[in-house]
């Protein structure tokens, strides 16, 4: 038992949820020592002779506030305001603030929440009307009855293997550096 690791937090699973945990967890508890199970990484990961690693293979998430569910929007938009700041403490980019946009008919529920949801927490949308959204987006092909809602800031999309990263990182850094593994 000389071997023996003790541990104060174990989490199982080292992506994109597990990582946030240990995070969390070294911020509310700063020292803990924290044991995160979870395969490494692949170094080669453009060889398929792994299959689909985690539940993150791809290398694009989106990331907005602009959500038809007010719990979500809000969540989206708490995440968004802290993702600069870790990229900072670890310097790991993970985000591209590059936008996001919602098109569909006018009377579509899930434009009238996001929209809805939009106003009440103060996100600042472009609304687009058919006419815009094709001078707009040129490129794009609308149909004439859709109309858009545009978000141009707190929005974009992540890495998750950046984000993972930078998660893990943050979690030795504020933890005992020794234990978060």
């Amino acid at each position: 038992m000389e071997n023996t690791k003790l541990y104060d937090v174990c989490i199982v699973g080292a992506g994109m949820i597990g990582s946030a945990a240990a995070r969390h967890a070294t911020l509310e508890s700063p020292g803990v020592q924290v044991c995160l199970i979870g395969p490494k990484e692949p170094k080669d990961i453009q060889s398929r002779k792994h299959g689909i690693f985690g539940s993150y293979y791809d290398e694009g998430r989106i990331t907005r506030s602009l959500d038809p569910n007010p719990i979500w929007a809000e969540l989206g938009r708490r995440s968004i305001q802290r993702y600069r700041d870790l990229e900072k403490r670890t310097g790991v980019k993970f985000y591209s603030e590059v936008g996001h946009m919602a098109v569909s008919r006018p009377d579509d529920p899930y434009m009238q929440s996001a929209r809805q949801n939009a106003h009440s927490m103060k996100v600042n949308v472009d609304e687009l009307d058919a006419e815009q959204l094709v001078k707009i987006f040129p490129y794009l092909s609308f149909n004439s009855s859709e109309v858009g809602i545009l978000q141009k800031k707190g929005a974009g999309h992540v890495s998750p293997r950046g984000q993972v990263l930078a998660q893990q990182i943050a979690a030795r850094q504020q933890g005992d550096r020794k234990s978060v593994v």
